[in-house]
C-alpha cells in the first residue's frame, strides 16, 4: 500500500540527535540493582549514624547541664551551710568577747575610778576653761579631794586663759572625786567620770543575750 508520505520520523529524530535516548523504558541488570541496594543501604546507614551521633551529643549535653546544675545546687547548699556556720561562730565569738569585756570592766572599773577620777575631772575642767570666752565670772566646783590634788594645775590654766576674769574654785561635798561642774555667764558644764563608767557597763550588759525562759515542765525535769 502506498502513502503520500512514507517517512520514518523516529529514524529522522535519531539521525538529528544521535546522543539522545529515545527508549523511554530503561532496563537494569541484576548487578545494577545490587549496587543501587548497597548504595541506598550505605546512605541510610550514614544518615542513621549522623542522626544517632546528633542525638547522643544532645543527650550528653543535657546530661552535662544536669550535672552542672546539680553541682551548683550542691555548692549553694554548702555555701549556705558555711555562711550559717560562720554567722553562728561569729555570734558566739561576739557573745564571748562581750562577756569577757563586761567581766573585765566590772573587775577593773573600781580600781580605774579610784586611781583616775580626780585626774579626769581636772582635765575636763581645764578643757572647759579653754573653751569659755568673754565671761565676767566663772565658778568651778570639784570634790574636796580633787580640788586639793589639782588646784595648782587648774589655777595655771586660769592664769593662761582668764587672768582678768573672776574665777572661783569651790569644793563641793556632794560631788564624787570624778565629778566636776563649771558655771559661767551663759552656760554650764557638768561631768561625771563615774556615770560614764557606769553607762559603759550598762551598754555591755544590754548586748548580752537574754536568758532563756524556764517553763514549768523544764523546772520539773531538772528537779
Amino acid at each position: 500500500m502506498n502513502f503520500i508520505f512514507d517517512r520514518d520520523f523516529d529514524a529522522e529524530t535519531a539521525y538529528e540527535h544521535p546522543g539522545a535516548n529515545h527508549n523511554a523504558q530503561q532496563s537494569f541488570s541484576y548487578e545494577d540493582l545490587r549496587t543501587a541496594e548497597r548504595t541506598a543501604r550505605a546512605e541510610g546507614f550514614e544518615a542513621g549514624r549522623v542522626r544517632g551521633r546528633a542525638e547522643a551529643t544532645e543527650e550528653a549535653q543535657l546530661a552535662r547541664a544536669e550535672e552542672r546544675n546539680d553541682a551548683l545546687l550542691a555548692v549553694a547548699e554548702q555555701m549556705d551551710a558555711l555562711c550559717k556556720e560562720a554567722a553562728e561562730h561569729r555570734e558566739t565569738l561576739e557573745t564571748q568577747m562581750t562577756e569577757f569585756a563586761l567581766v573585765a570592766c566590772e573587775r577593773l572599773m573600781p580600781e580605774i575610778l579610784q586611781m583616775h577620777s580626780t585626774e579626769r575631772a581636772s582635765a575636763e575642767v581645764q578643757r572647759c576653761l579653754g573653751q569659755v570666752m568673754g565671761s565676767s565670772r566663772i565658778r568651778v566646783y570639784l570634790s574636796q579631794h580633787a580640788l586639793e590634788k589639782h588646784r595648782d594645775a587648774i589655777e595655771r590654766s586660769i592664769q593662761n586663759r582668764h587672768s582678768k576674769t573672776d574665777v572661783e574654785l569651790i569644793a563641793n561635798s556632794s560631788l564624787e572625786d570624778g565629778d566636776a561642774r563649771v558655771e559661767w555667764d551663759n552656760g554650764v558644764m557638768e561631768y561625771s567620770f563615774g556615770k560614764i563608767a557606769e553607762s559603759l557597763l550598762e551598754a555591755l550588759r544590754r548586748t548580752q543575750p537574754l536568758p532563756a525562759e524556764t517553763t514549768e515542765e523544764g523546772r520539773k525535769s531538772h528537779g
